[in-house]
């Protein structure tokens, strides 16, 4: 999905297996950035999911997304947070009250709600601050000439089976992990009466 289709600046990969008859996939991407590009990211979804189904599905007009009993989809996504700046910045100093009104103004949540990517894919909300335009050596949000809205670039979403319950136990950042983006884990667990198994992931 990079510049022109052949740059690799964007795109996605996968891996999947079976553990215990029960199919796994983990995807990782990363998708279209700047504020007002939501579109290009929905295509970049779009397009991620139509090559991955012709290459692991093998059957037309069949998401690879159905084939797994849980799918797990991480990365930089790129959805920003739709709201004036100045008030971001002063929410995101006020821990889970503040986050969750933030929460509400995420693009991300607001193309779920539509489904119009994502679809059946489920996230928490973030148990931690907007991590995009975050200096995490002098743990503020400095001031930014171009005026880009701190928010929750990297994500994890899952979808499962409607009979293969995921249960997400926690959903936080590695604030002392330094990078170019900021490393992001989650616990989840899921009970299969299938087959009679207790997976942790």
């Amino acid at each position: 999905t990079g510049i022109g289709g052949v740059y690799g600046n964007k795109g996605g990969v996968c891996v999947s297996f079976t553990i215990r008859e029960t199919r796994l996939c983990f995807v990782g991407c990363h998708l279209a950035a700047h504020q007002e590009k939501v579109q290009d990211r929905n295509s970049d979804y779009m397009e991620i999911v139509d090559e991955m189904s012709k290459k692991l599905s093998g059957r037309k007009n069949f998401w690879f997304t159905n084939e797994y009993h849980h799918v797990f989809w991480a990365g930089d996504l790129n959805y920003r947070i739709d709201y004036d700046r100045g008030k971001v910045v002063q929410m995101c100093y006020q821990g889970l009250e503040g986050w969750k009104e933030l929460y509400n103004h995420d693009q991300l949540q607001k193309e779920l709600a539509k489904e119009t990517v994502f679809i059946d894919f489920n996230e928490s909300q973030p148990l931690f601050q907007p991590t995009y335009k975050y200096d995490r050596m002098k743990n503020v949000y400095p001031d930014d000439s171009k005026q880009r809205i701190p928010s929750w670039c990297d994500r994890i979403l899952w979808k499962s089976f409607s009979d293969e319950v995921i249960t997400q136990e926690d959903y936080y950042s590695a604030q002392t992990v330094f990078g170019s983006t900021t490393a992001l884990f989650t616990r989840c667990s899921s009970w299969s009466a299938r087959t009679r198994t207790y997976l942790r992931v």
